[in-house]
């Protein structure tokens, strides 16, 4: 953008697989859009995951860009709200928070491969 340089409007898509403690996993699908200036800056989305049963949960978060000083890859730290859930999760409230960090530089092959660490509570309604 013409205002600062470096500035960047970002919209994105990742997919990936999210690995419970207890050994569930999930397919991991997020879409996002980001105001960065020399990559540091907001970004907000949406992530949902499906499980094996076809269960969803979906999350809107917000997030921070930072380059941490020394390093050269970006990191994340955010937070966010589930605001819908199916199956299994129908009827999901609760909170997540969240800190990220890329393990491969952006470039068209690998398109910036990162790790997230998730960390949240939430309630379903009795049954």
């Amino acid at each position: 953008m013409p205002d600062v340089e470096g500035h960047i409007l970002l919209v994105g898509e990742r997919r990936g697989l999210a690995n419970f403690e207890g050994g569930e996993v999930a397919a991991y699908h997020t879409r996002f859009i980001c105001d960065l200036t020399k990559m540091h800056g907001p970004c907000d989305g949406y992530t949902d995951l499906t499980y094996m049963d076809k269960s969803q949960t979906m999350v809107k978060y917000h997030l921070t860009v930072e380059i941490p000083q020394g390093k050269k890859s970006p990191m994340i730290k955010g937070k966010g709200d589930y605001v819908k859930g199916t199956g299994k999760f129908k009827e999901i409230e609760g909170s997540i928070s969240f800190t990220g960090y890329y393990i491969t530089p952006y470039d068209e092959e690998t398109k910036g491969d990162m790790i997230v660490n998730v960390s949240g509570s939430y309630t379903l309604p009795s049954q």
